[in-house]
């Protein structure tokens, strides 16, 4: 690589440098977090001798080597993930990027937040700032550095609105990350959905509301998961702690491992993780949301259906027409989810379909009852188990963005919005949704 032009990458390490020690939510100190960040290779990848991949690659492993994970590449921001606090950030540095020269400072994605935020209150024009990379590269963490800066910065402008704006931000986490992340082969805590968040702001340069949007659910995921990955986390929080009035007696009576749609992959607790403290927490967001214990109970009794519906089996007879396969020996799984769906006919619905002709002139028309096959109604039952799935997270973005919205004037002011694409991946069995994301 020396051949390059790149002999100021040197690896050789500085004789004072030590690896930052401080705990998971440990606020950096800014004097040493300026000198722990200057130094080591280039700031700013652009002004590599030469560009090449050797080049860029080498110059970011060294910063990474001493935890230095942010480099600009123009505008960029280039952010390598270390998997543990690295005394980056804090109030005492945020403090130094605001109104800051960006050039002065080590990278970071304060500057970045700083400049869009600055740039939308001086020509009132709103602005967005695009968080991309694979599975476990850090995006959902990048977005929570950014809110903060956000919060913050604008809370000079208007105290009391910016700081409830960002307090219900925050608020909102636990319920959207209980029903929208999973654990993945990289990420104990893996967004499955991409979200564009939007930052409305008064004149002043106050948060007035936020908004939501989201797109690209996993909804493949709620039936369909590989070793040694995990189904949502709202699943196995309802296993942990649910009611079971909730839950019912038969899904109350059965473990994680009973279970079809938790059972494909051997990991079912994550170390240092408490579903059941998870589960309470999901709760707290929920009536800080002003979702009210009834609709909480109905959410838990669907939730606790698509478990059931998910252990149903089919077989063919004799005609190959779908039967339901009673060799399971655990009971009725789908008379138990109809009484949790309060909806009747399920089983007749999953295993066959009415078609109707075309209307006669004297107004008849013939109907028609078609029956599945086995793998038919296994398809069938995992379409409906997605469908309410994907309502069930909606219906909860619903209520955040109720939540988070301001009045009615805010969705028309200037915004800086952050979007949180969905990481690439390769599966062993890939999905549409890994088709959209990753082309």
């Amino acid at each position: 690589l020396l051949a390059f032009g790149c002999k100021a990458l040197s690896m050789s390490a500085p004789p004072d440098w030590e690896p930052c020690s401080l705990g998971r939510n440990g606020e950096g100190n800014a004097d040493t977090f300026l000198k722990r960040n200057h130094g080591y290779g280039y700031n700013d990848m652009i002004a590599l001798p030469t560009l090449t991949k050797d080049s860029l690659l080498e110059n970011l492993a060294r910063r990474y080597k001493y935890e230095v994970v942010y480099t600009y590449v123009g505008d960029i921001v280039v952010s390598v993930n270390p998997f543990k606090n690295v005394g980056n950030t804090g109030k005492a540095i945020r403090n130094k990027y605001k109104g800051g020269s960006r050039t002065a400072l080590p990278p970071h994605i304060y500057a970045l937040v700083d400049h869009a935020y600055n740039e939308m209150v001086r020509n009132e024009k709103s602005q967005s700032i695009l968080i991309s990379g694979e599975s476990g590269a850090g995006k959902t963490e990048a977005m929570k550095i950014a809110l903060s800066y956000i919060g913050e910065v604008s809370a000079k402008k208007g105290q009391r609105v910016s700081d409830e704006v960002a307090s219900r931000l925050m608020q909102t986490n636990p319920i959207m990350e209980a029903l929208g992340n999973a654990k993945t082969v990289r990420n104990n805590n893996s967004s499955r959905f991409g979200k564009m968040m939007r930052l409305h702001f008064e004149p002043s340069g106050a948060v007035a509301g936020a908004y939501i949007k989201t797109y690209l659910l996993e909804k493949s995921r709620a039936v369909a998961i590989t070793d040694p990955e995990r189904n949502y986390h709202i699943f196995y929080q309802l296993c942990a702690a649910g009611p079971a009035e909730d839950k019912g007696s038969l899904l109350a009576s059965l473990k994680p491992t009973d279970l079809n749609m938790l059972n494909q992959s051997k990991c079912i607790e994550l170390k240092g993780k408490s579903d059941a403290k998870d589960y309470a927490e999901t709760v707290q967001a929920m009536d800080t949301l002003g979702i009210p214990k009834k609709e909480q109970s109905e959410l838990f009794r669907v939730l606790s259906a698509l478990l059931l519906l998910g252990n149903i089996k089919f077989t063919d007879d004799a005609n190959d027409k779908a039967v339901f396969d009673e060799q399971l020996g655990k009971g009725d799984f789908c008379k138990a989810a109809e009484e949790l769906l309060a909806c009747g006919a399920l089983s007749k619905n999953l295993t066959s379909k009415v078609m109707k002709g075309k209307e006669k002139p004297d107004g008849r028309r013939s109907i028609y009852t078609i029956a599945y096959s086995a793998k038919q109604a296994g398809a069938v039952r995992d379409a409906v188990v997605k469908s309410i799935y994907t309502h069930l997270f909606d219906w909860i973005v619903e209520k955040v963005n109720t939540f988070i919205a301001g009045n009615e004037s805010t969705p028309s002011l200037p915004y800086v919005g952050l979007l949180d694409i969905f990481g690439f991946e390769n599966f062993a069995h890939n999905s549409f949704e890994q088709l959209c994301i990753n082309f």
